[in-house]
């Protein structure tokens, strides 16, 4: 796979835009032979034979043609214009609270409002009842990946008297991915740079974040989950037998929404001269650049729906019928750009001192023995560390996923949630042919501390 170098200050320098300056280019002298020439005429004798030296006239070198020439990524998706981008913005947007997909209707919701004609926006504090004003402008957040103006600035003019802070002359940057879906059309917002700006930490508030550092708008508040396209526009739609890039929208465990994209991969060199494989990426050239479009996945048809924001970039595999074989993560670097391995997995060999055979007991698909249709899947983590990602379909009840580590004989999960917001923890213990989880920690009302979960190898 071709890779290309980058230099990582290039998206920096346009978080951080405030003017540039270029060469315009010396003017040279040039020579003109219809020009006057001077002095005085000289007769020049007729050279003999002998007098001329013998010239070697070196071989000439083919002048290259631009197929011969590689001026880096070549960006085959769609490409947007400023217009049609601010012209998505217009309008009112409010914000959805973390990764929930139901909210109460009569909520107050904080909300941008952002007018195309004179390119300045409004956020609204609901509760508060304040109001910070900025300017705001669109560019192209990767330098390889032109016509797609998703990178919004947001400069503060100003803000109502009782705003918390001054904001005034606060400049902050936002990556940012319009989606359109069967119950209407969606803003993905993620802060790039290198950290959070005090509007984004104390108006918008990472606690108010569905995965992956998104931020989510609605253009109408107090939906209710999205049922996609029709099933005829459904149908047209599908990848069938492909293998492509999108971003992920929603998660409803048995089915994901994702917006295809082209990627881009790159070798990123860092300030520091080390080299990272990243992917950026554009809006797919596919006739419906910003609109999802729905997923079954297969095997997967009896996991429990219940719905939850988890943006990011996927790379998706699927079959002859269109439904999903494969879907893999690909985590946020830095800077906006993504890492190529799934699920921050290193692509390197595990470390048998850590693991010896523990691994091999664990790892793989496993069934529920008290009823035979709830599963558990077990893949790598952290090859290096002894790390291991658990996803649980408690059948009709929940979905729980989970990172573990060995803990002698038997994993200990460090980090677990059910349904993507209540905390879980559990101990994993093998028992002749029988995998036996005992929950440790969790406040879901059906699945209490000193439950006992059976499963058997699939």
């Amino acid at each position: 796979m071709k890779k290309y170098r980058i230099i990582a200050a290039s998206i920096l320098s346009l978080a951080m835009l405030a003017g540039c300056t270029t060469n315009e280019g010396r003017s040279r002298g040039e020579y003109d032979p219809d020009a006057d020439t001077t002095g005085n005429e000289v007769d020049t004798p007729t050279p003999t034979p002998a007098d001329i030296p013998t010239v070697i006239v070196p071989e000439e070198t083919p002048t290259p043609t631009p197929a011969d020439i590689d001026d880096g990524p070549v960006f085959d998706g769609y490409e947007s214009s400023e217009k049609e981008i601010a012209g998505f913005l217009d309008g009112t947007w409010y914000l959805h609270e973390g990764a929930n997909m139901i909210e109460a209707p009569d909520g107050l919701w904080d909300h941008f409002e952002f007018n195309a004609d004179t390119m300045t926006a409004k956020y609204t504090m609901a509760y508060a009842a304040e109001t910070a004003y900025f300017d705001f402008e669109l560019k192209d957040a990767y330098p390889d990946v032109p016509g797609q103006y998703n990178l919004l600035y947001l400069t503060a003019t100003g803000a109502t008297e009782g705003f918390p802070y001054d904001i005034k002359g606060q400049v902050d940057t936002f990556m940012i991915i319009p989606v359109r879906d069967g119950m209407g059309d969606r803003l993905l917002i993620q802060q790039v740079g290198n950290g959070m700006s005090e509007f984004a930490y104390a108006t918008l508030n990472e606690k108010r974040q569905a995965d992956g550092d998104f931020w989510i708008f609605n253009r109408d508040y107090g939906e209710t989950p999205h049922v996609g396209v029709n099933g005829m526009e459904r149908e047209r739609n599908l990848n069938k037998n492909d293998h492509f890039y999108a971003i992920r929208y929603s998660d409803y465990g048995s089915e994901c929404s994702l917006q295809e994209v082209e990627p881009l991969f790159v070798e990123l060199e860092m300030e520091d001269e080390s080299l990272a494989d990243v992917i950026c990426f554009g809006w797919s050239d596919n006739g419906h650049p910003f609109n999802t479009v729905n997923y079954d996945i297969k095997g997967k048809e009896m996991l429990a729906n219940s719905g939850a924001f988890l943006p990011g970039l996927v790379e998706v595999t699927t079959d002859a019928d269109g439904k999903i074989t494969e879907i893999l993560d690909c985590p946020s670097f830095a800077y906006g750009y993504f890492c190529e391995a799934a699920n921050g997995a290193p692509d390197i060999d595990r470390d048998d001192a850590v693991y010896g055979p523990t691994d091999k007991m664990f790892l793989g698909d496993w069934l529920c023995k008290d009823d035979g249709v709830g599963s558990l899947q077990i893949t790598t983590a952290d090859p290096q560390t002894g790390g291991y990602y658990l996803l649980f379909d408690v059948y009709r009840l929940c979905v729980i996923e989970a990172y573990a580590n060995i803990d002698g004989n038997m994993l200990s999960i460090n980090q677990g949630y059910i349904n993507y917001t209540l905390p879980f923890a559990a101990t994993l213990e093998i028992k002749g042919d029988e995998l036996r989880v005992t929950v440790t920690e969790s406040d879901f009302e059906y699945l209490p501390v000193g439950t006992v979960m059976l499963y058997e190898k699939k």
